[in-house]
């Protein structure tokens, strides 16, 4: 399949090109490093044609012709969060249907985040070289090995998702999988709330319950400080800073100081911040603290049987339970239990429900059980 670089004299041909697909295969290359909101560099189309094009969307002519005809067309991405946040971004909109291979895939074989080169083997028997993932793509001109790897990011995705949607039409998912793709777009479009940053964070099981409401503190102060300033939120703070401040709570300059773990950077910029947020955490009262699962309690033994319950009847019934049930939600039917079966489904997106409710639902109301048969785990009724 041939690639091309879009340039002035080509311009036009490749903008028609799009306009008359029927779907299109969509990828970026951007940078992450150092800033909160990545920086976008490229933007490879395949439309089905016979040609993957390669924009450059720091060539306004080629940017505007893109906002123009991009978002009209259905596209087909791969583990696409960030390519759908930053298009939206620099297009100023993408199109309602963005069907996502890595999504597809999770409903019909339970590893999820599968990479391109793992579902490209998996459903083409294609070897995916993928040596140019950190290229530095701010460089121009690119070189014929960047072009490469650009292109054959989108040239299999068509194919590949076609493999993909007959396993999800056989097992009758297809639906499913539109409409979970459909809420990754939203979630794409979404920033997380920073009163939420905390929970992104290792070590919350180890916190009393007063330092999870410091850390709520912290962790959404350094959420709004790296949006601000454009700046990962670890190089604010780090997790492990946080989590430790969370955990002994200093409340003066000088007993913050007195930790050899504590950068003097952090100290210089922020330390007067840092006693205020932990002094309002500790001071809130039982019922503002936000509510966590902690360290061999029964809400943690029974997470894990949750988590392992959900893990098998997705191995057994070829789905991932890290997309159909991820953590999150396990924890909050851990911390909040559904008082119906009604009352669950009203917690989880409907796709979510279909595939798993009725399970979950018996496993939470105690009529499933696991046992150890030798070397494999089975589910019994009660």
């Amino acid at each position: 399949m041939k690639h091309q670089l879009v340039r002035a004299d080509t311009l036009d041909r490749a903008l028609r090109d799009i306009q008359d697909a029927a779907r299109l295969a969509v990828d970026t290359e951007f940078h992450a490093e150092r800033r909160y909101l990545p920086v976008l560099y490229l933007i490879q189309v395949n439309t089905g044609s016979g040609t993957t094009w390669i924009f450059d969307p720091l060539d306004r002519d080629q940017l505007a012709g893109l906002a123009e005809t991009l978002p009209t067309r259905p596209w087909l991405v791969h583990g696409g969060h960030q390519d759908m946040r930053l298009l939206h971004r620099a297009l100023g909109a993408i199109p309602q249907s963005i069907l996502d291979t890595q999504i597809g895939a999770g409903l019909v074989h339970d590893h999820f985040p599968a990479g391109y080169a793992t579902l490209a083997e998996r459903y083409l028997d294609r070897t995916v070289d993928k040596l140019a993932t950190m290229s530095d793509w701010s460089k121009r001109p690119l070189s014929p090995p960047q072009i490469a790897y650009a292109a054959e990011d989108v040239a299999l995705l068509a194919k590949m998702w076609d493999a993909i949607a007959a396993q999800l039409s056989a097992r009758e998912r297809y639906a499913h999988a539109e409409a979970a793709c459909a809420s990754a777009r939203r979630a794409a479009l979404e920033l997380p709330p920073v009163d939420e940053a905390w929970r992104r964070i290792g070590g919350v099981p180890g916190l009393k319950p007063t330092g999870v409401a410091v850390l709520q503190e912290l962790a959404g102060w350094r959420e709004t400080l790296a949006r601000a300033n454009d700046q990962p939120a670890r190089s604010v703070a780090g997790d492990g800073l946080i989590i430790g401040l969370a955990k002994r709570q200093p409340i003066t300059i000088d007993s913050m100081a007195a930790d050899r773990r504590m950068p003097k950077s952090v100290l210089r910029k922020h330390g007067e911040t840092l006693v205020e947020l932990i002094r309002r955490g500790a001071e809130r009262p039982a019922w503002g603290r936000p509510r966590a699962i902690h360290y061999r309690t029964p809400q943690w033994r029974r997470r894990a049987w949750l988590t392992t319950f959900v893990e098998h009847v997705g191995a057994e019934r070829n789905f991932s339970a890290a997309l159909v049930c991820p953590t999150a939600t396990i924890t909050s039917l851990v911390l909040d239990s559904p008082t119906s079966r009604a009352d669950l489904a009203a917690r989880m997106e409907p796709w979510q429900d279909r595939m798993l409710g009725d399970d979950l639902w018996e496993a939470l109301s105690g009529r499933r059980s696991l046992h150890l048969d030798g070397a494999d785990v089975s589910r019994r009724a009660r």
